[in-house]
């Protein structure tokens, strides 16, 4: 079946929501513009009665200009009135009344009004530009006495009662357009009116009759799978597991109807699977009841094997403590031997450094001996210029003759006197040469000491680490033997517990054996239940 797409009740209900709600829309667009149409002709009325009051205004001021335009005749042929000027009473409110009349014009001319309508609007503007020309041409000429004023009123009243009526019948045409076009506008208003009422009356009840259709269908499909489904439940009740529900639609209920088919499926071979375990169980719970009184022997055997463990497990223990003692005294003794041999390294490491500073302090010494052979040969070098200095001293006493005697005898002993200070350099710097060859060897040999000491402190100090590694190899010795005894303790606790656990265990498979025996008995009446069953 292909999953992507299905009429659930969801999409169902979807649709059918859908459908009333597309039709409402479109009901209700209608309405809108069916509303707004209804207003344009109220418009349009507005606009008529409008045009309506603007007409009969201006018909009536024109009667009422007529009525003045007549007193002022009558005055002016009765000889009440001989001169007309701008302060006539009459002739104001006849000016005036033209200017109202002009007015009104303009306003219908500015209205929306039908080609017929503008024509008479024309008519009716002609007809009283006419009679404010003619009108303006009497008043001048009374005023101005051109003319007798009784011919002129004559003259005027003629051409009055020739087209007094021009302005009121096309006023009375205008106001027949006006009543026609009233009338078409209420037409229409109740044509748009009934037309309305009639499309939202098909539309609702286009929807009613989707509604009907569509839910009728749903409820129809939802009761046949229902009764399906019920039927099958009554058949399952029974104990007939052979029962299958036909799938009646493609539904979330189809859906319900294929899935109960796979779970009396999956449940008929559950019940097979069940028989045959049950069988199965019969003939396992027999050799388990075998098997476990067989244990039972096997466990009391096991038992006596097992304290005779504990026993040997005990002497283990006792044995490992001996050797725990044992490495105890040896852990002693090798920290005593590394004490010493820690000592010996420093007491060597002490002789080093006194062996450094001596060969420093002998150095300093050859230095010094160096430094006194230097001074040496200067006294040396001052004694030989000394002597040359009485040889030449003897020499010019020599020449003095008599008078440098004196100064020869002078000469003479600072020449012996330098002489001995030669000789006594001399002997002095043989002894400083015998004293820097000694200090050399005395600095070799205390080099030779230091470097036998610095061996004997590393030979020292390998000592000292081979004894500290020798203490960490004893100590882990030590800890891995008290351990080994921890363990030959628990050893023998944890034997003498499973030694208890195995007698408990014999006496469980006994009682094992009795269970097995009570379930080979179930196994045998649920195999007999299940082959009771239709499946």
């Amino acid at each position: 079946m292909n999953k992507k797409f299905r009429f659930t009740i969801a999409v169902k209900t979807g649709l059918a929501s859908a459908v009333v709600a597309v039709l409402l829309l479109v009901m209700l667009i209608y309405m809108v513009v069916s509303v707004w149409s209804y207003e344009g002709a109220f418009r349009s009325e507005i606009d008529y009665y409008k045009s309506v009051s603007t007409t009969e205004n201006a018909r009536i001021t024109w009667i009422k200009m007529r009525s003045e335009e007549a007193k002022l005749a009558t005055q002016i042929q009765t000889w009440t009135v001989t001169k007309v000027g701008s302060d006539n009473p009459n002739a104001t409110a006849v000016a005036d009344a033209l200017e109202t009349v002009n007015q009104d014009l303009q306003k219908l001319q500015s209205s929306k009004l039908t080609e017929k309508q503008r024509q008479i609007v024309d008519a009716m503007g002609a007809a009283a530009a006419d009679y404010a020309k003619r009108w303006q041409a009497f008043i001048t000429g009374v005023s101005e006495n051109r003319v007798s004023t009784a011919a002129a009123a004559d003259e005027f009243g003629i051409w009055q009662t020739d087209n007094a009526y021009a302005f009121a019948n096309k006023a009375a045409e205008l106001l027949d357009t006006f009543a026609q076009c009233r009338k078409d506008a209420e037409e229409l208003q109740n044509s748009i009116h009934r037309t309305a009422l009639i499309f939202a009356g098909v539309l609702l009840l286009i929807a009613v009759v989707v509604v009907i259709v569509m839910t009728r269908k749903m409820v129809t499909s939802l009761t046949r799978s229902a009764k399906a489904l019920s039927a099958g439940m009554d058949q399952l009740a029974e104990g007939d597991f052979t029962v299958e529900v036909s799938r009646g639609s493609t539904d979330e209920v189809g859906d319900m109807s294929e899935e109960f088919n796979q779970a009396m499926s999956r449940m008929r071979d559950s019940i097979r699977n069940t028989v045959t375990s049950a069988e199965e169980v019969v003939g396992i719970t027999s050799g388990i009841g075998d098997g476990a009184r067989n244990a039972v022997e096997a466990a009391q055997k096991g038992a006596d094997y097992i304290n005779s463990g504990a026993a040997a497990a005990e002497q283990v223990s006792r044995s490992v403590q001996t050797v725990a003692a044992g490495a105890e005294e040896m852990n002693a003794s090798i920290k005593e031997i590394s004490s010493n041999a820690n000592s010996a390294a420093g007491v060597a490491k002490e002789a080093s450094e006194v062996a450094q500073q001596t060969n420093e302090t002998v150095a300093k010494l050859g230095e010094s001996s160096k430094e006194i052979g230097e001074v040496i040969e200067t006294i040396t070098a001052v004694a030989q210029q000394t002597n040359l200095l009485a040889l030449n001293a003897t020499i010019e006493a020599a020449r003095a003759g008599d008078a440098g005697k004196g100064f020869a005898v002078v000469a003479s002993e600072v020449k012996d006197l330098a002489a001995e200070t030669g000789r006594a350099t001399e002997e002095v710097a043989i002894k400083v040469e015998q004293i820097q060859t000694d200090t050399q060897a005395a600095v070799s040999a205390i080099e030779e000491i230091s470097n036998i000491i610095a061996s004997i402190n590393d030979y020292q100090t390998t000592i000292a680490a081979a004894v500290e590694e020798q203490t960490a190899t004893t100590n882990e010795m030590s800890r891995s033997v008290l351990e080994a005894a921890d363990s030959s303790q628990t050893i023998a606790e944890n034997v003498a517990h499973i030694a208890k656990q195995t007698n408990e265990l014999a006496q469980q498979f006994t009682e094992m054996n009795e269970r097995m025996d009570g379930l080979s008995g179930q196994s045998q009446d649920l195999a007999s239940r299940l082959n009771e069953l239709k499946y």
